[in-house]
């Protein structure tokens, strides 16, 4: 099969090593690099800049676009929800990731962190607190567990997993018992993560994701 010019394009920054924030060659050396007019190389640019790859700037030309874990969630949720995939395989991977990246979280989360895991497990305690506002903060401190991992891929995916899964599934944990024993949970794994105690936090995690 003949590889196309945007497959060579990607081949061509891969094994020239361009990184985040580097400026591509322009246009025109592309051209005369793949032999193809400018028109076409404009074309493969384009479409590498709506895949999330490249992006344009004014006065500076085309940089290597930075890997944001919000914005490659976004890309990768809107793909994802395209498929036609059993949403139990979602709430599967989920656990996975969740409990996969633990070990991470309890080396490398600060003080910082741990407070703001804090006040959103006391946001879900609070009796003032509407359904859906325990729930966003339910969802922001699976998602800062995932950043303080330190790992930015993990962040990607666990962020597409989290945002799946609670748009298939979370009127469901609305509840108040539900809150209230979700937080009582948080407030173990934070103790967890205080004391750096990694099995406690990966058995924690392990069992607080369920159906």
């Amino acid at each position: 099969m003949m590889m196309t010019l945007l497959d060579a394009l990607k081949n061509y920054l891969r094994e020239n090593g361009y990184r985040s924030g580097e400026k591509i060659p322009t246009e025109m050396e592309l051209a005369a690099h793949f032999n193809v007019s400018r028109s076409r190389i404009r074309e493969a640019t384009t479409t590498l800049c709506l895949q999330g790859i490249l992006d344009k700037k004014a006065r500076r030309g085309t940089v290597i676009r930075s890997m944001d874990p919000e914005s490659a969630g976004s890309d990768l949720l809107f793909r994802f929800s395209l498929d036609n995939v059993d949403p139990a395989d979602y709430l599967e991977a989920r656990k996975v990731i969740e409990r996969a990246v633990m070990p991470l979280t309890v080396r490398r989360i600060t003080p910082v962190m741990l407070r703001q895991l804090e006040n959103l497990t006391e946001k879900m305690e609070d009796p003032g607190t509407s359904p859906e506002e325990a729930d966003l903060a339910d969802r922001d401190f699976h998602l800062l567990l995932l950043k303080a991992c330190g790992n930015r891929t993990l962040q990607v995916f666990g962020r597409v997993l989290q945002a799946l899964f609670r748009e298939e599934f979370r009127r469901q944990y609305r509840l108040p018992g539900l809150v209230r024993a979700a937080a009582a949970e948080h407030r173990k794994l934070v103790t967890a993560l205080k004391n750096s105690d990694e099995a406690e936090a990966v058995e924690l995690i392990a069992n607080h994701i369920r159906e």
